[in-house]
C-alpha cells in the first residue's frame, strides 16, 4: 500500500508540473473536519484537475476531572486527571472532474492518513477494567487508522478555471480510512497481577473499536477560497 500511495503522489507531483506551463493553476485555503488546508489545483484539460492537498490539526484538553459516577464504561475510574489529544493530518492527490465545464466536480484519489487520538488518564486510587479492580499509576491509549486511505467525493469550485481570479470552494465526501486500531498500556503497582491486567485490557481494545466501527468512513466537509494565477 505504501507503494501505491508513492505513485499516486509522484504521479499527480509530476502531472503537476508537466502541466502547470500550460495550464491554469488555483491555491486554495480551506478549513473544515480534515483540519486547515491547503490545495494546489493544476488544469489538465477544460474539465479535469490534478489536486495536491494538505490538512492539518491538533488540540489537546488536559484539564477535565471527574469522578467514579461519570465515567460510566467499562473502564471505570477514581480518576485524578484525563489528557486527550487529537492530531489530524492527511495529504492527498486526486482528480476532478467536472462533467458540465463549470464549477459542479467529482473527485476521487487517496491520501496518506496520519490522524491519530490519544488519551492519558492518571488515576487517583483504583481502577476498575473490564470488571477487575487495579492500582495503577495511568492509563495510555491510542487510537491509529490506516495509513492508505482512499477518498471519494463532490464538490463546487474549480481554482484552475480563468474566467475569474477568486472562486468559492466546497468539498463534500468520505475518507475510507479502515477500522480504528486501539492500543491500551498501563502498569500495575502488583507485578503478580501484570498478566490479568494486560489480558483485560486487550478486551478493552477489542469493545472499544466495536464501539468505534462508524469512523471507518470519516465525514470530509470543507469550505474555502481559491486563487487562479
Amino acid at each position: 500500500m505504501r507503494r501505491t500511495i508513492g505513485v499516486l503522489i509522484v504521479w499527480a507531483c509530476a502531472a503537476t508540473v508537466a502541466y502547470a506551463a500550460s495550464g491554469d493553476t488555483g491555491l486554495t485555503l480551506k478549513a473544515g473536519t480534515p483540519g486547515i488546508g491547503v490545495d494546489l489545483t493544476v488544469g489538465l484539460s477544460d474539465r479535469v484537475n490534478v489536486r495536491l492537498s494538505g490538512n492539518a490539526f491538533s488540540y489537546t484538553y488536559d484539564d477535565y476531572e471527574f469522578d467514579e459516577e461519570d465515567v460510566g464504561a467499562d473502564v471505570v475510574a477514581s480518576v485524578d486527571k484525563v489528557e486527550a489529544t487529537l492530531d489530524l493530518m492527511t495529504l492527498g492527490a486526486f482528480l476532478d472532474w467536472h462533467p458540465g465545464g463549470g464549477g459542479f466536480r467529482l473527485s476521487a484519489g487517496a491520501f496518506y492518513n496520519g490522524n491519530e487520538g490519544s488519551l492519558t488518564v492518571t488515576a487517583g486510587d483504583t481502577v476498575i477494567i473490564n470488571g477487575e479492580e487495579y492500582e495503577l499509576q495511568r492509563l495510555d491509549g491510542v487510537i491509529d487508522f490506516n495509513t492508505f486511505a482512499p477518498y471519494v467525493g463532490i464538490g463546487w469550485g474549480n481554482a484552475a478555471q480563468a474566467d475569474s481570479h477568486w472562486h468559492f470552494a466546497l468539498d463534500l465526501g468520505v475518507l475510507v480510512q479502515g477500522s480504528p486500531k486501539v492500543m491500551l498500556s498501563a502498569t500495575s503497582t502488583d507485578p503478580f497481577l501484570q498478566a490479568s491486567l494486560n489480558s483485560n485490557l486487550a478486551q478493552e481494545e477489542e469493545e472499544i473499536e466495536e464501539d468505534l466501527d462508524p469512523f471507518v468512513l470519516y465525514p470530509v466537509l470543507t469550505l474555502g477560497a481559491s486563487y487562479t494565477f
